[in-house]
């Protein structure tokens, strides 16, 4: 099952597309994927909905379409980790795992790629990343204010990552790849600055300089005849740089990357942790309920999760999953999102050690579907390692690698040695890549050192 945003709104299963019925129906649908996991109100899915002023029985419209959207994913096509629920008197909730919404799959690739220490690294992500998208963003749904500004905001982060996709085939010296990305977008956004800047800056690096003058000339004069605007400061330095006698150092001038989330409360430091940054903390999944304080269930569920890995290492792991997965449910009974997270992590990594990979993958990306309001990128780090593994063993060696390397990535950033030397050891049973052996050995020396 897949949701899809990046494009034409709709549902998808493994052999069809499912009908979703008219305009009002998939708008509705679309507010409440936009906002998955919280509540949306009758009022909100109204304002989604009619482009104009609603008429007096809306209210009764909204309910007898999201009445046909329950039926459709609970008639058995949707599977496991979907659900639409009534909040309340007057709101739903559409529960959604993260993996299945093209956009949230989106989010988490580009992510992945600004924690990658190889530009060919962050490039596989970010092609990947782009390639989930099928054409403008909401389309088929009602042009509604609600839906314009969110897809407005979903083909800003598209430009940008077009932008630093063309960043990274510079870092690589390869600029009239660098130039076919960049063109077709410059072309359908003639007055984006930062796309026409870019451009002409791979332009010349590509040798091109004439062609780079000319994209110039070109968007100057569509500024002035379409907004009365002259060049900004992106533009007129890209303008000042290709006009240099002698090729300049355009380390500095880059095309803008996606913006980073606003800094976190700070993390744990698990043991053996070396060095760290002060990188913020990047949630890679939707929103979810707000975390409660620690109750019985909770502490029970604590104690499940010791009690499994007891298990586990005198090799009953039938019993340690049973532990994990009633850990699961006290931590969700609970409200506490912590304990669920690392319940899902140890759950995965027996199945894992079990040859359950199908279920092993379920359970890893049911802990990267949860937010968590203080962060916990160590256990995100062992999760992504987890499902890695499991398309590794499914067969999926392309998704498994760019798993592997995020979570490497991720895991080295943050300073979590641990976590890296997981995953890398992963990636050197796959693939015998000298950078993947030189990075573990580093990472188990920093651990030695800290220890």
């Amino acid at each position: 099952m897949e949701f899809r945003l990046l494009g034409a709104v709709s549902v998808a299963t493994e052999s069809e597309e499912l009908s979703l019925g008219p305009a009002k129906r998939r708008s509705m649908l679309a507010a409440l994927l936009l906002r998955a996991n919280t509540a949306v109100t009758i009022d909100q899915l109204i304002e989604a909905s009619w482009e104009h002023e609603p008429p007096a029985h809306a209210r009764t419209v909204v309910q007898s379409h999201v009445s046909h959207l329950r039926a459709l994913l609970h008639g058995g096509a949707a599977g496991p980790g979907v659900e639409l629920t009534t909040q309340g008197p007057a709101a739903y909730v559409l529960h959604l795992a993260g993996p299945l919404l093209d956009a949230h799959r989106f989010d988490e690739l580009v992510r992945l790629a600004a924690h990658q220490r190889r530009p060919a690294d962050s490039i596989l992500m970010l092609r990947e990343a782009l390639a989930l998208w099928r054409g403008p963003a909401l389309s088929g749904t009602v042009d509604s204010e609600p839906l314009r500004a969110a897809a407005h905001t979903l083909t800003e982060t598209r430009l940008l990552t077009v932008e630093d996709l063309a960043h990274r085939y510079g870092q690589l010296g390869e600029h009239t790849r660098a130039v076919t990305v960049l063109r077709a977008e410059a072309v359908a956004h003639p007055m984006r600055e930062s796309l026409a800047g870019a451009l002409m800056v791979a332009l010349y690096r590509a040798g091109r300089r004439p062609d780079a003058i000319d994209w110039y000339h070109r968007t100057r004069r569509l500024l002035a005849d379409e907004l009365g605007a002259t060049p900004g400061r992106v533009l007129q330095e890209a303008y000042g740089l290709i006009l240099q006698p002698e090729e300049p150092d355009l380390t500095e001038h880059r095309a803008p990357t996606t913006p980073a989330p606003s800094a976190a409360p700070p993390r744990e430091r698990p043991p053996g942790q070396g060095r760290r940054t002060t990188e913020p903390h990047l949630e890679l999944a939707p929103p979810a309920r707000e975390t409660a304080a620690p109750g019985r269930r909770a502490d029970e569920a604590v104690g499940l999760v010791n009690l499994a890995v007891a298990q586990a290492a005198g090799d009953d792991l039938a019993e340690a999953r049973d532990s994990c997965a009633r850990a699961v449910t006290l931590a969700q009974q609970a409200d506490d999102r912590q304990t669920e997270i690392l319940a899902y992590q140890h759950l995965a990594r027996h199945c894992l050690t079990a040859g359950a990979h199908e279920e092993a993958l379920r359970h890893a990306e049911s802990g990267l579907a949860l937010r968590l309001g203080d962060g916990s990128m160590t256990r995100r780090v062992l999760l992504f390692t987890a499902r890695g593994e499991a398309l590794a063993a499914l067969g999926k060696c392309e998704e498994a690698l760019m798993q592997l390397m995020g979570a490497a990535g991720l895991a080295e950033r943050e300073g979590y040695d641990e976590g890296a030397c997981g995953a890398l050891s992963v990636l050197l049973r796959m693939t015998a890549e000298d950078e993947y052996q030189q990075r573990y050995e580093q990472a188990l020396a920093r651990l030695a050192a800290a220890r």
